[in-house]
């Protein structure tokens, strides 16, 4: 058994060059030969299909299989239910109105994917509005392990990504409200909360040093978090205490050529800020977005679940931002070069991100392996990264 392989990214490049093609006919507006609207629709049918029906993909699957096994279908039972189960409330009662329809794990999984798909659309429509595929091109590369591994986190960030609006209009109620029902589908969204109060605000300067400070503590590899939070994991005791004890079990990161992948976008974030902000003013929620996306790199390296978890709240921003960048060069020969390079970057993105066997692709359509094979699969692989 081949634990890690480049062959088992393949899948997952085809789509994205796939995405990748179709975001240049968009650009190019070719008349006469496919409409801006046939091509996003079948992109996102692409994006669809390839969450929606794959198999027994990564290793999340094995806890929400085991979930939706056991939740009952909308009635008094669920109240039961919930004294027992450790999943938030507001995504049981979401997964348990599925099971009424259907007990069918895969049904489950496709429907978690329309919803989270169908407001991927909606964002996309909305602050993507002349560069629609490329954005979701930029979204597959970054952000697919949400999509196939954090069916409650994907769904509070979703959440707060339709609440930013009200950030920019100042609505308080709208904006808390919305962001409280994201916690009930992941308590992650509670570090949405502090972000109505400054991420609107053009601090470009204070940036500017906390990325100076993040680089010192990445590069030097300045081991701080363990400290905080086993302090914090003691005084509140409980679950706390054990969720930090497991979490710092885990290895850090290093440095790695990874960190160009958060150099590269801080680097033209400071460059584009001011012609960002001047191409459309609510880009300023998102380029700072993309700074607190870079900083969960910079300063959670120590503990990669952190890392991993902090950062998926920001990367929708790349979605918003990375494309920009190439739109604002305007000399033909300086888009060019930069296309590529931003080719290069998501394809290694999404290729080295795909490599362990748990990530080996298949689909219901051509067929899928068996729950017990990959089970095997998956214990094998944990059974040789602990020896």
């Amino acid at each position: 058994m081949i634990y890690s392989s480049l062959e088992y990214s393949i899948p997952y490049v085809i789509v994205l060059l796939l995405l990748f093609f179709c975001s240049i006919l968009e650009q190019k507006n070719i008349k006469g030969f496919v409409s801006k609207k046939t091509l996003r629709n079948f992109s996102f049918l692409i994006v669809l299909i390839f969450f929606g029906l794959r198999g027994f993909v990564a290793s999340d699957w094995i806890s929400y299989f085991q979930f939706f096994s056991d939740v009952p279908p909308i009635g008094n039972e669920l109240l039961g239910y919930f004294k027992i189960v450790s999943f938030e409330p507001g995504f049981v009662i979401f997964s348990s109105i599925i099971k009424t329809f259907s007990d069918n794990y895969f049904f489950y999984q496709f429907i978690n994917i329309l919803v989270d798909l169908i407001l991927l659309r909606i964002l996309l429509k909305k602050y993507c509005t002349n560069y629609f595929i490329f954005g979701l091109a930029v979204y597959f590369a970054f952000c697919s392990e949400y999509e196939i591994n954090m069916f409650r986190n994907v769904k509070a960030i979703m959440l707060f990504l339709i609440s930013i609006k009200y950030i920019k209009s100042r609505n308080a109620l709208a904006f808390f409200g919305i962001n409280i029902a994201g916690l009930m589908f992941h308590n992650s969204a509670i570090f949405y909360f502090p972000l109505y109060f400054f991420i609107h605000k053009n601090i470009k300067k204070t940036y500017l040093i906390i990325s100076i400070v993040g680089l010192v503590i990445y590069f030097f590899q300045i081991h701080y978090i363990g400290a905080i939070t086993s302090v914090i994991g003691d005084t509140l005791g409980g679950m706390f205490k054990e969720k930090n004890d497991f979490y710092l079990k885990g290895e850090d990161s290093g440095v790695t050529l990874g960190i160009f992948y958060t150099i590269i976008p801080l680097f033209l974030a400071f460059k584009y800020y001011d012609k960002i902000l001047a191409y459309r003013s609510e880009n300023i929620i998102f380029i700072n977005l993309l700074f607190l996306y870079c900083f969960s790199t910079l300063y959670l390296s120590e503990i990669l679940v952190f890392r991993g978890r902090f950062a998926a709240l920001f990367a929708f921003s790349l979605s918003v931002i990375l494309p920009l960048f190439y739109l604002l060069q305007r000399n033909l020969f300086h888009r060019k070069v930069f296309v590529n390079l931003l080719l290069v970057v998501v394809v290694s993105k999404i290729a080295l991100t795909n490599t362990p066997i748990l990530n080996r692709y298949d689909n219901l359509i051509f067929g899928i392996s068996s729950y017990d094979d990959r089970m095997k699969e998956w214990i094998a692989f944990y059974h040789n990264v602990n020896n």
